[in-house]
């Protein structure tokens, strides 16, 4: 009981009492119900940490894995996603290109070693010949002829570390920092004039069709390497006779750039032949390069976020050709 007294202005007092029990009881109720609904989801609490935990740990053992099988030697292993579109899946899908740029870099170095030793075999191979040739000439006249040969052999030996050298640095993006707005329609129309003089000395027809006002954020001097290497694989491969249109446009998306012969075209399943470095074709071994000029183009094309692809030209000639099509992104600044 809980009593209450209150003194009354005769001098008696007044008691006043109540049943505390009901309290005391909702007070335990209180007190128990807390304690349980604590507990309750205490245990909640820690087997989800210790389920998210244990997932979590899954995860990244699935990564130390794979990343173990990698480093083993194995790089065509990459991380599985759960589908679960979480960070870790997010994750995954990164390393995952991360991985496919490095395998196909890869590939390149140990492609490179043999393609190296197969394109200067050749005019180290002559060089030697030239040389022991010229230690048993006795006439200065022949001598200077074999000398000028030995030159002309070590040029091509060098044009190739060169070219390898260009395309390295290109693929390694330090020249990226270097981007400011250009104006294509100008670049590529001083090339198409200096192609017009050269198509016409051979014998060959080139013809351009250029839009105003393309401007573009990149390299002026790559950008130039790009197309004049583009136009000169062209009329080299598309040879005697050989028809070149090159078109520059822009859509609502990008600037388009199109190269077009009527000389041979390259098969569908050989394209990624054709874009590799010294990726060239059994009918091409026979003329002069290195195998080096799409892969450059590839190469300076991605540095400028542009996307390089080859298809049949679909001309009314004999041959269908090939058609190199090369589009950039618009730049910010032109919008």
């Amino acid at each position: 009981m809980r009593v209450d007294v209150v003194a009354l202005p005769d001098g008696a007092r007044l008691l006043v009492g109540a049943d505390s029990t009901i309290l005391k009881h909702l007070d335990l109720l209180i007190r128990r119900s807390f304690a349980i609904g604590f507990g309750i989801m205490l245990v909640i609490g820690l087997a989800a940490g210790i389920g998210f935990g244990r997932r979590a740990l899954a995860r990244v053992e699935t990564v130390s894995t794979t990343t173990r099988e990698i480093m083993a030697g194995d790089f065509s292993r990459r991380i599985p996603p759960n589908g679960s579109h979480d960070e870790f899946d997010r994750l995954a899908h990164t390393v995952n290109a991360m991985l496919d740029r490095i395998e196909q870099l890869m590939e390149n170095l140990h492609a490179v070693g043999s393609e190296i030793a197969h394109d200067l075999r050749s005019p180290l191979g002559r060089l030697r010949g030239v040389l022991e040739l010229a230690l048993r000439v006795e006439h200065v006249s022949e001598l200077r002829a074999l000398i000028a040969e030995a030159v002309e052999q070590t040029d091509s030996a060098l044009s190739l570390c060169g070219a390898i050298l260009r395309l390295s640095q290109v693929e390694s993006g330090m020249r990226g920092e270097a981007f400011e707005p250009t104006d294509l329609t100008q670049l590529v129309r001083r090339l198409a004039e200096t192609y017009e003089i050269v198509a016409e000395e051979r014998g060959d027809h080139f013809q351009a069709s250029i839009h105003e006002g393309l401007i573009l954020a990149g390299d002026a001097s790559l950008l130039n390497q790009l197309f004049a290497n583009l136009i000169e694989n062209a009329m080299k491969h598309a040879s005697p006779h050989a028809s070149v249109m090159l078109r520059v446009w822009r859509d609502r998306t990008a600037i388009v750039a199109r190269i077009e012969d009527n000389g041979p075209s390259i098969p569908v399943e050989r394209h990624a032949d054709a874009l590799r470095r010294f990726g060239r074709l059994d009918k091409a071994r026979h003329t002069p390069g290195h195998g080096l000029g799409l892969p450059l183009a590839v190469a300076i094309a991605e540095m400028h976020k542009a996307k390089l692809s080859l298809a049949d030209a679909k001309t009314e000639a004999a041959r269908p050709g090939l058609a190199v099509t090369i589009c950039f992104a618009l730049p910010e600044f032109s919008a």
